[in-house]
């Protein structure tokens, strides 16, 4: 089983996981519109003009990078052009929270973790 956010990165590791592992199922995690920021948040981080300035200028040298790594990303991530989806074939179960879920805890409540993804490698548990 798979615990995770939605995102080109986590669709990646799910396809891969579910070649080498027999995956039970997927649970993902989409946080309620209400924890995102809205606009006048984001703005008040810029009130000091010293804050605003360096946004502006990392701004303007983003592109090139920006341009970088989406070439890196289509490489690793796309590289046949196809964008990486949750596999069919693995029940997936959409929730607010992983870790809190009363959803989550019923999809797993044996889960004994046979591998665990510590940043930057995968470790047997």
């Amino acid at each position: 089983m798979v615990l995770c956010c939605d995102g080109l990165y986590q669709r990646w590791l799910v396809q891969r996981a579910s070649q080498v592992f027999d995956l039970v199922g997927v649970v993902v995690q989409h946080p309620p519109a209400s924890v995102q920021q809205g606009r006048l948040a984001r703005l008040k981080r810029y009130r000091d003009p010293r804050a605003l300035l360096r946004q502006i200028q990392a701004r303007r040298a983003l592109p090139p990078y920006e341009r970088l790594g989406r070439a890196l990303q289509d490489r690793l991530f796309r590289p046949e052009g196809i964008e990486p989806a949750f596999p069919a074939s693995v029940p997936l179960l959409h929730t607010d929270a992983i870790n809190p879920s009363t959803a989550t805890r019923a999809a797993t409540p044996n889960a004994a973790p046979a591998t665990t993804c510590r940043w930057p490698r995968w470790m047997p548990s």
